[in-house]
């Protein structure tokens, strides 16, 4: 007679739902080679995909977590049909985190990664026929694909796109986005670079449509679009680290047009000889929250207002930057519309306004500007380094050497101003035709503990000029601790 054993029972139910455990998590492998001879199954070197979207199909009908392998060679989503994209557009909802990776290559008998040295191209030049000239324009000839790669459908997990060159998309998917199009919440981009793609209406590399989006060590160079020239989105965060933007262009936003609650640009991302023709000739952000740190932005260039930054925000954080040589009708290197501004650790130099504000245009409600320096900065008209419309704090700031045509060679106080304060600055060798250094026409203003050397005005107040205005009922107050030179 069987006697049934309960213990042994439950330890046989045990090990069989850990081995299904094991089974869901396990990660598949997907290997793609444009160059492979073997099956065309995707499961080794020696049998890759010679194609990337078969990787892709596999995907969206198959596995789970999953990681695609990419080696160097350039890959192309059609032959001859625009309409035809790489991507993932499953209906099927998922949560899973799919990687891909470029750069592989074949070492002897050893696959290796190096996506600097063999690189992994994914390119819309679909008839192969088009020129990059000399001085590394791109000319387009006949057909190319309208949209490289697409993230959409209703694919809820976490793309991870690692060490791939996208270049030469042309129109973008519905007109937005020529080289990716993202609806996907948690997309990550890395080790990428886009160049050479142009969107008819926004994002001209990338489209962004999900919650959440992440660039690190990516590089986007001579994207071209009506808004954002290199990204567009809209989204809940965007996270920027090491980036590098080169000479995109828009009409809005010359390398970023972004609409969101909280934009980070951290760790050393640089913007250099990006333009727009209206609004932020590197970046245009309407949103709730943005910080930028330890950037550098140069030579950029917008034809209305802010060469380098247009932000309308709640909160607008940016510490230890660079702004330098950069140009616009209003505000030269940056125009401020926040309900609070900060500005602090950062150098502001060769910036230049056609209009007002050679380097910072603020009409915010409070500001900070704090241990900055200002320097070779002109207006055509007023405020040689900071036309101001806010309450606020300008303390241990250098200004030096800052020019305005018209008023306030160093900074103009004007607009809704009540109470602005400047504390231990240092004021040196600047110019205008009325308040040389510093011009105050509304408000209650303090000058404490500051400096003047110097400055010179053609008409009045060298160092300072207090305009008086009848609809001012505060005086103003003026604490001075030493002036060298009026």
């Amino acid at each position: 007679m069987r006697i049934f054993s309960m213990k042994a029972y439950v330890r046989k139910a045990l090990l069989f739902c850990i081995s299904l455990i094991i089974c869901a998590g396990a990660k598949e492998t997907i290997y793609v080679n444009v160059n492979a001879t073997g099956n065309n199954s995707g499961t080794s070197w020696d049998n890759a995909f010679t194609q990337l979207q078969s990787a892709c199909n596999m995907v969206n009908g198959s596995f789970e977590d999953c990681d695609i392998l990419v080696a160097e060679g350039t890959y192309y989503p059609s032959e001859n049909n625009p309409d035809v994209s790489f991507g993932f557009e499953s209906n099927n909802i998922r949560n899973c985190v799919i990687q891909l990776f470029g750069g592989y290559y074949k070492n002897g008998i050893i696959w290796e990664r190096d996506f600097n040295n063999h690189k992994t191209i994914l390119s819309g030049d679909i008839d192969k026929n088009d020129v990059i000239q000399t001085d590394s324009t791109w000319v387009k000839n006949g057909t190319n694909s309208k949209c490289i790669f697409i993230i959409g459908g209703t694919y809820k997990g976490k793309i991870v796109l690692n060490g791939f060159n996208f270049t030469r998309g042309y129109g973008g998917y519905s007109n937005d986005g020529a080289a990716i199009w993202c609806k996907n919440s948690g997309t990550q981009i890395i080790n990428c670079n886009f160049y050479n793609n142009s969107a008819a209406s926004t994002g001209g590399a990338v489209y962004n449509i999900s919650d959440n989006i992440y660039f690190q060590d990516s590089y986007f160079g001579r994207n071209v679009a009506n808004e954002g020239g290199a990204i567009y989105s809209r989204c809940t965060t965007a996270v920027i680290n090491r980036c590098t933007f080169y000479k995109d262009s828009a009409s809005d936003g010359g390398a970023i047009r972004i609409h969101c609650d909280t934009l980070k640009i951290d760790s050393g991302c640089t913007f250099e000889r990006c333009k727009s023709y209206s609004y932020g000739g590197a970046i245009y952000a309407e949103l709730k929250n943005i910080k930028i740190k330890g950037s550098d932005f140069k030579f950029n260039y917008s034809g209305l207002e802010g060469g380098c930054l247009k932000v309308m925000s709640l909160f607008t954080s940016i510490d230890n930057c660079k702004f330098t040589n950069s140009s616009s009708f209003t505000g030269g290197a940056i125009n401020n519309q926040s309900h609070y501004f900060e500005l602090t650790n950062s150098k502001l130099q060769y910036d230049t306004s056609y209009n007002n504000a050679g380097a910072v245009f603020n009409y915010s409600i409070t500001a900070s500007i704090k241990s900055d320096t200002f320097e070779n900065n002109k207006a055509k008209v007023c405020g040689g380094a900071v036309f101001n419309g806010s309450d606020g704090l300008i303390n241990d700031c250098i200004f030096k050497k800052n020019s305005a045509d018209s008023s306030g060679g160093a900074f103009y106080g004007g607009g809704d101003t009540i109470d602005l304060i400047f504390r231990k600055c240092k004021i040196l060798d600047n110019i205008a035709s009325n308040g040389g250094g510093i011009l105050i026409d509304k408000g209650h203003s303090t000058i404490d503990s500051c400096i003047f050397e110097n400055d010179t005005a053609k008409n009045k107040g060298g160092a300072i000029y207090i305009f008086y205005n009848k609809d001012n009922n505060r005086t103003s107050k003026v604490v001075v601790s030493k002036i060298i030179s009026v």
